[in-house]
């Protein structure tokens, strides 16, 4: 029986396999049977653990990106936390820029969005931040544009610079940029 460490490594495997295709050729012209090649599995193993190149994805952003885990734990009592959560996604996002792009040009930038959008809901439904049931796709489908632009201009300002701007431009103090 393989531990779960090794089930990890696998699925790591495969997902990054994936990634090295879609830097190579157009999402929608990849097989599964492409990335359990490249991967150097056989399809049942990949089919083992993912159903779908979407699961792979989503599988990246549970598992491989610390600041997704943490949305879904922080809890936001005041301007200071609000501050970290977008200085955090703007971080993860530069850390992760060009799996970023990748999914911009394969045009599957709304699975980030999908993701972070949950992750939202739920941290402003535990922490009782409703004031209305749009409050958190506001602030996430704001987010998600800017930072979307961030990473197609290369994240040329620094995350602090475009942190402190999207901070100061949400709460209509004048923008430093």
């Amino acid at each position: 029986m393989r531990t779960a460490e090794e089930i990890e490594r696998t699925k790591q495997s495969l997902i990054d396999a994936l990634f090295e295709l879609m830097a190579q050729k157009d999402y929608q012209s990849i097989t599964m049977s492409e990335v359990a090649n490249t991967a150097g599995y056989g399809r049942a193993t990949l089919y083992r653990h993912f159903q779908s190149k979407e699961d792979m994805i989503k599988s990246y952003f549970e598992k491989n990106n610390a600041v997704f885990q943490d949305m879904k734990n922080i809890r936001i009592t005041g301007a200071e936390d609000l501050y970290e959560v977008i200085f955090s996604v703007f971080s993860a996002l530069r850390d992760n820029k060009e799996i970023v792009k990748l999914l911009i040009s394969a045009h599957l930038e709304f699975m980030y969005l999908e993701f972070m959008n949950t992750a939202m809901v739920r941290n402003y439904e535990q922490n009782g931040f409703i004031v209305s049931k749009y409050s958190p796709y506001y602030f996430m489908g704001s987010l998600f544009n800017v930072s979307m632009q961030w990473v197609r201009n290369d994240c040329e300002e620094s995350v602090k610079q475009i942190t402190d701007f999207y901070y100061n431009h949400l709460f209509n103090v004048k923008p430093m940029l």
